[in-house]
């Protein structure tokens, strides 16, 4: 018994296995991708992975807490060759010390000022290396500290600020929460974001994020070869060189640079697993590039064609070429021969056939002609409103069309039998008679004046022609129409193959 095709069959259990595989290997994948973009990104959203915050368009009011987060950058800083700069840290437990102690001593300790000059020293100390680290993202993080600092205290210079800042007097003011607040939202951050880079012996940046990139590698490698066996059991005379080529779109899941272009092959993976459905779109994609070209394509034609005509137009041989397509120019006869046969075929298929079948619209078209013809008579002008006259007129003129419209019929019909029999003295008549008219031709545009007159205007009526088609396809940029009508008649063709 033949199964339904609506009737999916069950799965074996090696393909159970096999369908399981290849979503592991999607889902691989993904998670492979995932990796690619966070270690690509991590220098440069490091700030956000150490203080857990993120600002809106760079506006403090629109700032985002994620405190959440687990603290990766001790760890993940290791893999990708970066340190903590150990002045900024020394600052940032300095400041912290002196925040406990000012909390709990309320300016009478007389250790104060010493600690207030220490926290001086390690802030200049920590912005001047971190202005020679030549890293962006220290400079560009100083620049700021340097602004927020000048604004905040008043002075032109940030050294002047440092030091006004820790002052007894300034601190005592100001109030030491208000300016806690401000070095612990304001400034700490963009300390604690700045990092040195970790060179080995030849000046080379240290970077180890290729270790965990490499697990992947290697799984990816199995399923690679694995494809490939499944390829040489389906195909026994593929070799294992062109089996693997097959896979070639794996080959981006190895490369060290351009990790960004390993989305086309999860994708890929993805829809290989059904996973996700891409068709539609790649159908969509694939619709409108050949929208594209196909215009692009036949604007170019079309200028081709009629740059083609206007040279054959425009040359001095003209009038020999037209006199080519006399039948006895042409090589052995055949193009005689050819014209003979249509001949044959197209006269009487038109006097016997087409022509017999427009009798009606010929009667219409002879009666209205011998109307207008018997109106613009000199009639009496007491014989001109008789309706006795006007029904006359009418009879007779409708008569005499169907007298004229079967004569000509008929002298159409009995002409079209003769020519449908081998009536080689018909043949030759007519082939003489268009051999005649391309020779008069030629001979008229021998004329200069005749021929240069009528090149130019030929030309010139060409030229307009490819001016209006290119203008037309150029003001065509928007191919929704188009897209539109191709849909339109994929789904009618569709519905005729179900009909």
């Amino acid at each position: 018994m033949i199964r339904p095709r609506w009737q999916n069959t069950k799965p074996t259990p090696k393909q159970q296995f096999f369908d399981k595989w290849n979503k592991a290997i999607a889902f691989l994948a993904v998670a492979n991708l995932a990796w690619a973009i966070f270690d690509i990104s991590y220098i440069q959203l490091r700030s956000f992975w150490v203080n857990k915050k993120f600002q809106l368009f760079n506006i403090p009011s629109l700032e985002v807490s994620f405190y959440s987060l687990p603290n990766i950058t001790a760890r993940y800083d290791k893999i990708k060759g970066v340190g903590m700069h150990q002045k900024s840290q020394e600052y940032i437990k300095s400041y912290q010390s002196l925040d406990n102690f000012i909390s709990k001593k309320e300016f009478k300790d007389q250790r104060l000022e010493q600690m207030l000059n220490q926290n001086k020293q390690l802030i200049m100390s920590a912005i001047d290396e971190l202005e020679r680290s030549r890293v962006n993202t220290n400079i560009n993080n100083i620049e700021m500290i340097k602004k927020r600092l000048v604004t905040r205290i008043g002075e032109r210079d940030y050294k002047d600020s440092i030091t006004k800042f820790h002052t007894r007097e300034y601190i005592k003011q100001n109030g030491w929460s208000n300016e806690s607040k401000f070095l612990k939202e304001k400034i700490i951050p963009k300390l604690n974001a700045s990092y040195i880079l970790q060179k080995n012996q030849d000046g080379r940046i240290l970077d180890y994020s290729w270790k965990l990139d490499l697990p992947f590698q290697l799984l990816f490698l199995i399923n690679i070869i694995l494809q490939a066996y499944l390829l040489k059991i389906r195909f026994r005379t593929i070799t294992w060189k062109d089996a693997i080529i097959k896979q070639w779109g794996d080959i981006l899941f190895f490369t060290p640079f351009l990790r960004l272009l390993r989305i086309f092959p999860t994708i890929a993976k993805l829809s290989y697993a059904k996973l996700i459905q891409i068709e539609p779109l790649r159908a969509a994609i694939s619709q409108w590039v050949v929208a594209v070209l196909a215009i692009e394509l036949f604007e170019v034609l079309t200028v081709k064609i009629i740059d083609s005509f206007q040279q054959n137009i425009q040359s001095n041989l003209l009038p020999n070429r037209i006199r080519g397509l006399c039948s006895y120019k042409s090589p052995g006869k055949k193009g005689s021969s050819e014209l003979k046969e249509f001949l044959r075929l197209w006269m009487p298929l038109l006097l016997k056939k087409i022509g017999p079948n427009m009798r009606a619209q010929l009667i219409a078209l002879l009666n209205h002609s011998l109307q207008k013809s018997i109106e613009s008579s000199k009639l009496p002008i007491p014989l001109r409103d008789n309706q006795i006259i006007d029904r006359a007129e009418s009879v007779i003129s409708m008569k005499l069309a169907s007298s004229m419209a079967d004569v000509i019929l008929g002298l159409s019909k009995n002409t079209g039998e003769r020519l449908s029999a081998k009536d080689y003295q018909m043949e030759k008549i007519a082939l003489e008679a268009i051999d005649k008219f391309w020779e008069e031709l030629a001979s008229s545009l021998e004329e200069e004046a005749i021929l240069s007159e009528s090149q130019e205007l030929i030309t010139s009526f060409l030229e307009g022609i490819k001016i209006f088609s290119f203008r037309q396809f150029k003001n065509n940029t928007d191919f929704s129409d188009l897209i539109i009508e191709l849909d339109d008649l994929n789904s009618i063709s569709k519905n005729d193959r179900s009909i």
